[in-house]
């Protein structure tokens, strides 16, 4: 605010306080709202750009300038797990936040993520939903329904071989979270005996049983040879069901594996659960795979209906 009164009365002394009371405001500006320049062409206006002997200028835009958006900070980049980083491990190579929508196949190629395994029928768009930077695949009562990064005419696809793999989900009845043989199309029931790498491979990060037995029970198995494919046996670490203290299901977990050409190291939540040797059929390349079903991987029966698979991120370093 800015304000001109009249003067102090002649009689007033050095020491004096002015008495109001007897003052008239005779300029008055707020400044509360654009305000009123000098035109030289109309000769009004209460406020000039110079002064009296300079070149006024006329109106000028008093907008006040609008107040700078605020920058925000940069999002900090995502850092590898520390075990992770320790094999080596520090390229996200592959990264699913589930902030939009996937792109997923539903029987065509091209895409991040394919509906259903190879030798499924292809679910339902309806099967798959991100909502709330979380992405929920729902099952039925009697089918399990996969997300998977081969395609559905596996003629392609997003491979690996090696890595840290990590998801953070939230699990019902029999979620899963593997990995598995990328060839398995092309050598099923055809193994070559001699070579090990035409075995079926597969590493279960996490599967889920919603057994009273199971509630703090995480099942990670690393097959040499799934399903005894070609008639050769399929061997499997023991210490495959493994207590984590707390419920797995309905709680969000991180689930990881450390898969590397001698060791296949799991983990939940960044702890260490189990580790076992690698198979020589192990070390091919292989498909990620997401899962939701009903009953549970030791064979109990379903306490969700539908059951439901809901994951906030999957990440490989490699």
């Amino acid at each position: 605010m800015f304000l001109v009164s009249s003067a102090l009365p002649a009689s007033a002394g050095p020491g004096d306080r002015p008495d109001r009371s007897h003052l008239v405001a005779t300029f008055h500006e707020e400044f509360s709202q654009s305000l009123s320049f000098y035109g030289p062409a109309t000769g009004k206006g209460t406020w000039k750009t110079h002064y009296f002997f300079g070149v006024q200028e006329g109106p000028i835009n008093s907008t006040p300038a609008a107040t700078p958006t605020p920058i925000p900070s940069p999002t900090p980049p995502i850092a590898p797990p520390p075990q992770a980083a320790k094999a080596g491990y520090t390229h996200l190579s592959f990264d699913e936040e589930c902030n939009t929508a996937l792109d997923i196949g539903y029987g065509t190629d091209g895409h991040k993520w394919n509906a259903g395994l190879w030798w499924e029928a292809v679910p339902s768009p309806t099967s798959f939903n991100v909502k709330n930077g979380a992405l929920t695949i729902t099952a039925t009562t009697s089918t399990n329904v996969n997300l998977c990064t081969q395609f559905h005419d596996y003629s392609g696809g997003r491979y690996f071989r090696g890595g840290y793999f990590e998801a953070k989900m939230l699990c019902t009845d029999w979620s899963a979270f593997w990995l598995y043989c990328a060839d398995r199309p092309q050598v099923n029931g055809s193994l070559v005996t001699s070579d090990p790498l035409t075995q079926t491979s597969e590493i279960d990060i996490v599967e889920t049983d919603p057994g009273v037995t199971y509630v703090n029970t995480v099942t990670t198995t690393v097959h040499k040879n799934s399903s005894g494919d070609g008639g050769i046996w399929d061997a499997q670490n023991r210490n495959n069901n493994n207590h984590i203290g707390s419920p797995v299901l309905g709680e969000w977990h991180t689930f990881a594996v450390l898969w590397t050409q001698r060791t296949v190291t799991w983990y939940v939540d960044n702890v260490k659960v189990c580790s076992h040797r690698a198979f020589p059929s192990t070390w091919q390349p292989m498909q990620l795979i997401l899962s939701a079903g009903p009953g549970g991987v030791n064979g109990s029966t379903s306490t969700t209906i539908p059951p439901t698979t809901a994951v906030d991120w999957v990440r490989v370093w490699q």
